[in-house]
C-alpha cells in the first residue's frame, strides 16, 4: 500500500484539516458577530444624527415661532396698509417654513413617544396658524393668539428636551455597545489564538515529533542497526503506524538475515568445491 493511499495518513490529515476548520469557524463567527454589531452601531448613529437634525429643526421653529410674534405686533401696530400687507406676506412666509419644518421632522423614523409629542405639536400648530389667519380676516383674539403661542414653544422646548433626552441615552447605549463589541473581540482573538496554539503544539507533539522520531530511527537503520525500533507511545494513529513501521523492520531484517545466511551457505559450498 502506497503512502499516499494509506488510511493512517488520511486519519492524521483529517484531524489536522479538522483543528484548522474549526479555527476558520471561530475566525468566521467573530467577523459575523462584529459586522452585524458594527451594523448596529451604524443604526445608532444614524439616530443619533436624526435627532441632532430634529433638535436644530425644533429650535428654528421656536426662532420663527417668536418671530412670527415679533410680526404680529407689529402688524397690529402699523397704520400703514402697505407695511401691514408685507408683514401678512411674511408671517405667511413663517408659517410655511415651521409647517415644513415640522413634516421634516415627522419624515424620519420617531419611537412612539415622539409620534405623540410630535401629533400634539401639529394640533397646537393648526390652531395657532388659524388664530393668526382670523387676524388677517379682522377676527383676531389677541389673548388666544398669545395662549397657543406661549403653548406652542413650550411644547417645543418639551420635544427639543425630550429629543437631547432619546439623544444622550442613545449616545450612551452606543458607547456601551462599542465597549461589549471590544471585550468580544478581545476574547474572541484569545481563545482563536489559544486554539492555533494548541493546534501547533498538538500538530508538533503528536504529528511531527513522531515522524521525525521515525525518520531517525530509519537512518539509524539504514547505517546498519538492524536492532532499532520505534517507540510506539499510544494508540492512535501515529502509534499504529509506528507499529506497522515496526513490523516492516522486522520483515526486512528477517529478509536480510535470511539472505546472509543463504550468502554463507552458498560460500561454505563453493569452498567445498
Amino acid at each position: 500500500m502506497s503512502l499516499r493511499n494509506s488510511p493512517v495518513l488520511h486519519s492524521i490529515i483529517t484531524k489536522i484539516t479538522g483543528g484548522f476548520a474549526i479555527l476558520v469557524v471561530a475566525i468566521a463567527v467573530i467577523g459575523v458577530y462584529s459586522y452585524n454589531s458594527l451594523n448596529s452601531v451604524g443604526g445608532i448613529a444614524r439616530q443619533l444624527m436624526d435627532r441632532d437634525n430634529s433638535r436644530s429643526l425644533v429650535k428654528d421653529i421656536i426662532i420663527k415661532s417668536k418671530n412670527i410674534d415679533s410680526h404680529v405686533e407689529k402688524y397690529l401696530r402699523s397704520p400703514d396698509a402697505e407695511d401691514r400687507e408685507n408683514l401678512r406676506y411674511v408671517i405667511i412666509d413663517e408659517l410655511r417654513i415651521i409647517k415644513e419644518f415640522l413634516n421634516q421632522v415627522h419624515s424620519r423614523e420617531l419611537i412612539p413617544e415622539e409620534h405623540e409629542m410630535h401629533s400634539k405639536l401639529e394640533k397646537i400648530f393648526i390652531k395657532y396658524d388659524e388664530a393668526i389667519r382670523e387676524l388677517f380676516a379682522g377676527r383676531f383674539d389677541r389673548e388666544h393668539f398669545y395662549f397657543l403661542n406661549n403653548k406652542f414653544i413650550t411644547q417645543m422646548i418639551h420635544f427639543d428636551t425630550r429629543e437631547t433626552e432619546l439623544m444622550y441615552e442613545s449616545w450612551d447605549y452606543a458607547i456601551g455597545r462599542i465597549g461589549m463589541i471590544k471585550i468580544f473581540i478581545i476574547v474572541s482573538i484569545t481563545i482563536a489564538l489559544a486554539i492555533g496554539v494548541m493546534l501547533i503544539i498538538m500538530s508538533y507533539r503528536y504529528v511531527a515529533l513522531p515522524i521525525r522520531r521515525l525518520g531517525a530511527v530509519l537512518d539509524r537503520y539504514g547505517g546498519g542497526d538492524f536492532s532499532v525500533r520505534a517507540t510506539v507511545t499510544g494508540k492512535d494513529e501515529i502509534g499504529n503506524f509506528a507499529r506497522r513501521f515496526n513490523d516492516m523492520l522486522g520483515q526486512i531484517g528477517d529478509y536480510a538475515r535470511h539472505i546472509e545466511e543463504t550468502n554463507r551457505y552458498l560460500q561454505q559450498k563453493n569452498q567445498e568445491i
